[in-house]
């Protein structure tokens, strides 16, 4: 239930979820900064319990503090404002766990009112962060200890340009993954779909994507550029559909289109082809080749190298989570131009607009390889 301090509850299903994700908890402290009724903390008692855990909460709300205080009289629990630098130095837990932190778990909320952000320091820094990344920026710099975060951010955080350079600043010094997408309706009340998130501890291995990824990494002297393509054709205006590659297309009929218009509007290249509108969907994410015409409800992203073009789609299948976070909207879901930039550039590449009909121009990244995709 949507409390009037924008508190909301997390299903038990979904705190067991959370739970499960966490890895080797055996002993010292599970934090939750914005606990409420510690559904988190209690699912982690259920799934990893043992005598040599200690459960950590705060919470803004001094009524569900008092509450949690009774029920869990051995935890240590206390009011405080995360993003209050005072309160949160007089909250016991946030102390606590300033030298002596295991694991954190969050949902924190995820309302952004004003759209003016919180403003904080961070590793010498001011940023204005989005206030669900704000939460968890506070909790990775006051619990430093823990070597594992797990919890829920709303779909969209990394494709946030407001947010961005902080992912990017974290994914140096930690591993980040996106463990799963949670559709809309999974929160009561909640309109707004989540990801499932990790984030490691200091030095446990950078990167976006989970270990066991199979596409090749990108090499430094690869470029990165990509052109990304909206495509032009209104299908109602288009007598020849059977030359179009629009939405439907994608996934299994994708081959029953016919290749080599000698319309201006084609694309050419070697290219991967997703929606711009509709419910994600991994299948729609395809690699082809040859000269195509695509409605304007089609993105084509073409890369310089055939390799990096294999790779770049072989990232967006692995990363699809992360990829589909950028579908929004409150008729059908959506993918912009601008968080579909803000998604490749988290994925280490370089991205610029082009038409259907330019020529893949010359390499703007730096790198040294400008082998043509064929």
């Amino acid at each position: 239930m949507r409390s009037a301090l924008d508190q909301v509850d997390t299903p038990v299903r979904i705190a067991r979820l959370i739970a499960e994700q966490l890895i080797d908890v055996d002993s010292g402290r599970v934090f939750d900064p914005t606990v409420g009724e510690g559904s988190l903390l209690l699912a982690v008692q259920e799934v990893h319990g043992n005598g040599a855990l200690e459960y950590v909460g705060a919470d803004i709300d001094r009524h569900r503090v008092a509450r949690l205080r009774e029920r869990q009289p051995q935890w240590i629990v206390s009011e405080a404002n995360a993003l209050d630098p005072k309160s949160r130095s007089q909250s016991r837990a946030w102390r606590a766990v300033q030298t002596s932190c295991e694991a954190v778990v969050f949902n924190p909320p995820f309302s952004f009112r004003g759209n003016g952000g919180v403003r904080l320091e961070l590793g010498g820094v001011q940023r204005t962060l989005s206030p669900a990344t704000a939460y968890v920026a506070l909790s990775l710099d006051v619990a430093k200890p823990a070597r594992q975060m797990i919890g829920i951010l709303p779909a969209g955080s990394f494709a946030n340009k407001r947010d961005l350079e902080f992912w990017e600043w974290i994914e140096r010094q930690r591993s980040l993954e996106v463990l799963r997408s949670l559709p809309r309706g999974t929160f009561p009340g909640v309109s707004a779909s989540s990801l499932l998130i990790r984030i490691g501890g200091v030095n446990s291995g950078a990167g976006r994507l989970p270990p066991n990824r199979t596409a090749p990494p990108l090499q430094p002297n690869e470029c990165v550029c990509v052109d990304v393509i909206r495509g032009r054709v209104q299908v109602h205006r288009h007598q020849e559909l059977e030359t179009l590659v629009h939405t439907r297309n994608l996934g299994a009929d994708l081959d029953s289109v016919r290749r080599g218009s000698l319309d201006p509007r084609a694309v050419e290249g070697r290219v991967t082809l997703l929606p711009r509108v509709g419910k994600p969907d991994v299948r729609k994410v395809q690699i082809a080749s040859g000269r195509m015409l695509l409605s304007d409800c089609v993105f084509a992203l073409r890369a310089l190298d055939r390799n990096v073009a294999d790779r770049l789609h072989e990232l967006l299948l692995e990363s699809f989570a992360h990829l589909a976070s950028g579908y929004a909207g409150t008729g059908a879901p959506h993918l912009t131009l601008q968080r579909l930039e803000v998604i490749l550039r988290f994925l280490g590449f370089e991205p610029r607009q082009a038409g259907p009909s330019d020529m893949m121009s010359e390499c703007s990244c730096g790198s040294q390889d400008r082998t043509s995709a064929a």
